[in-house]
């Protein structure tokens, strides 16, 4: 693994690579750096887009071009672009300016040469950390400047990383600049930047848009060959159209690019580029109702139940309710009939055993508002007209001890956070008839495709997922039903997916964006940092019960490659269920859960990690 924290290991590193690849991370370093200018703007504000922008612009899209496109033409245009970014090198001591110059000039010259300037680029490259750190000096704690220097040197041993690891040149220069999201100076700087240039009325859009493509990891255009040509728009110009000047050149690249826009908007001949998985959002929490963990066998299982509390629940009469609808159930159970009524003696029994059996502290209430709900539905069924009934009649004391038990169930349920939020939720829930059956059938197919995956679905999930249906049902109770149902099963989803996605590689990719990681270069030094203040891997691991903080890096690096392993079963299930998983989320609304699938079932199997 390369973990390079300064200019010592950036030279080891460098040492006898290709050009490419050196001139590939230096431009990247240099290209950090573009916020920092907006700290010359104050000194050299009438001259800062002549002397120092389009040079280093003109330097970095060269050395890039060079490394993704080599060709005698681009390596002309590299050499052009040192020595046009030359009296720039001497006139203005900044890490952008160094460093661009550095990826040029190594990025042009023959393989001798490139690496007789190994230690110019890394000594250039080096200045780039020091220029973010000052540019954050002048506006935080000396604690963030350190975090600046940290994050420029994690971001250059991340890209180290990848190369190391296999990905292409080509490949590493179409990531983001930054290995998960760019702390607060970066957008701060280029924000005042971009501003000053746009001020400028020199046609300066083309830039910003190149910048900001390569910040974000975006490609020029959704066609290969476009992409390549809009690329080489900016650096296969002549020195003779330089030397006009910024107003001159940006004109002639607007021109060039919308020449080429214009040529592929009707043409369709040319391979589409292979866009790289992008990364799914974060996970949203779990809501109200029956929560979900991994248990100490790997197998997603009931989760623990919330404490109640004297601030969102009244325990008081909580206390005065419980042992009465405890009381109520003990009476109705010798009036109903085995045979004639098994499901709603085995209902009450369970809402019975649940309150009785544990301290009300410890009751699980999201189990109490399901069964609650089915005893509604029976009470709802059985007080139908004879013909249209669906369960057969209850003795007229059977009926009025459900009702007895309904009256101080209600109240009870209410009493809890728990139960409050179930019944916002249902509030909040609108599906058709029509639509809720559609998702019942589902979440039977689906159910029944958990009860084969024992290596992932704990018995006690399936159980709960099959009483969950029983709630459901049919009449006046169903739509508070499906949405006990669709809660229980976002709950066991999120989880899911958030053990699916963990693997070094699938992690590098939520790291750095759009591109993909290659092998375990998340688990870098740069790696394990990005992952501590990723809201995604956050996300993440919060679904599975994961503690990160205050974790050494080491131990971090070890969870999530035991993480591949353990929940490579999950892997699978999502992969072999796609289809009907994004059915399911297609129904209820679930955005999230799809692009997750679509994140997991997007990669192969070495991808995956396994």
């Amino acid at each position: 693994m390369s973990e390079i924290e300064g200019i010592t290991e950036l030279s080891a590193w460098l040492d006898g690579k290709p050009k490419a690849s050196a001139a590939a991370l230096a431009s990247r370093a240099a290209a950090r750096t573009i916020p920092v200018l907006a700290r010359l703007e104050s000194d050299t504000s009438p001259e800062l887009t002549r002397v120092t922008v389009l040079p280093i612009f003109r330097a970095l899209s060269a050395a890039l071009a060079a490394s993704k496109y080599p060709s005698r033409d681009s390596n002309s245009a590299a050499i052009a672009a040192t020595n046009f970014a030359y009296f720039t090198y001497d006139a203005a001591s900044n890490g952008a300016t160094t460093a661009a110059y550095a990826a040029a000039r190594i990025a042009g010259t023959d393989a001798v040469g490139a690496r007789a300037s190994a230690a110019e680029t890394a000594l250039a490259t080096s200045r780039t950390a020091g220029s973010a750190a000052a540019f954050v000096a002048d506006y935080t704690s000396i604690d963030e400047v350190t975090a600046a220097m940290r994050a420029m040197w994690g971001a250059i041993s991340f890209d180290a990383e990848l190369y190391d690891g296999g990905a292409a040149v080509d490949r590493i220069a179409a990531r983001p600049l930054w290995p998960g999201d760019p702390a607060s100076w970066v957008g701060k700087g280029w924000n005042a930047v971009k501003g000053d240039l746009e001020t400028a009325d020199e046609d300066w859009g083309v830039w910003i848009n190149w910048y900001e493509r390569l910040l974000w990891g975006r490609a020029a255009h959704a066609n290969a060959e476009a992409a390549k040509e809009i690329d080489l728009a900016y650096v296969l110009i002549e020195n003779e159209e330089w030397e006009h000047g910024p107003a001159h050149v940006n004109a002639l690249i607007k021109r060039r690019i919308e020449e080429i826009e214009g040529r592929y908007a009707t043409e369709d001949s040319a391979p589409i580029l292979d866009t790289p998985r992008t990364p799914p959002p974060p996970l949203p929490p779990q809501s109200a109702g029956l929560r979900r963990v991994v248990n100490e066998d790997g197998l997603i299982d009931r989760g623990p139940v919330r404490p109640l509390d004297a601030v969102n629940d009244d325990i008081d009469r909580i206390r005065q309710l419980a042992p009465q609808a405890v009381t109520l159930g003990n009476e109705l159970l010798p009036l109903l009939s085995p045979n004639l009524n098994p499901e709603l003696v085995r209902v009450v029994s369970r809402y019975v055993t649940a309150i009785a059996g544990a301290p009300e502290i410890d009751v699980n209430w999201a189990e109490i508002w399901g069964l609650g709900v089915q005893m509604e539905q029976t009470s709802a069924a059985t007080g139908r007209q004879i013909e249209n009934q669906l369960v057969p009649p209850l003795e007229d004391k059977a009926k009025a001890a459900l009702d007895s038990l309904l009256m101080i169930h209600r109240p009870l349920i209410l009493s809890t956070q728990e139960g409050q939020e179930l019944l916002q939720l249902v509030r909040n829930y609108s599906a058709s008839s029509e639509d809720r059956r559609a998702a019942h059938d589902t979440n039977y197919e689906l159910v029944a495709k958990m009860k084969r995956a024992d290596d992932v679905f704990a018995p006690a999930t399936v159980e709960d997922f099959e009483h969950a249906l029983e709630a459901a049902g049919e009449g006046a109770e169903s739509e508070r039903g499906s949405a006990f149902v669709a809660v229980t099963v976002k709950n066991t989803m999120i989880v899911l997916v958030a053990g699916a996605v963990l693997s070094p590689v699938t992690i590098g990719t939520i790291l750095g964006g759009a591109g993909g990681a290659i092998g375990g270069a998340a688990l870098t030094l740069v790696g394990v940092e990005a992952l501590k203040k990723s809201k995604i891997f956050q996300s993440i691991t919060s679904a599975i019960g994961g503690r990160i903080d205050g974790w050494a890096d080491v131990d971090l690096r070890a969870w999530v490659k035991t993480s591949t392993v353990r929940f490579a079963p999950y892997r699978r299930f999502v992969r072999d269920n796609a289809d009907l998983l994004r059915k399911l989320a297609a129904k209820e609304d679930w955005p999230w859960l799809t692009r997750y699938v679509d994140f997991l079932a997007s990669g192969d199997d070495e991808q995956l990690g396994e």
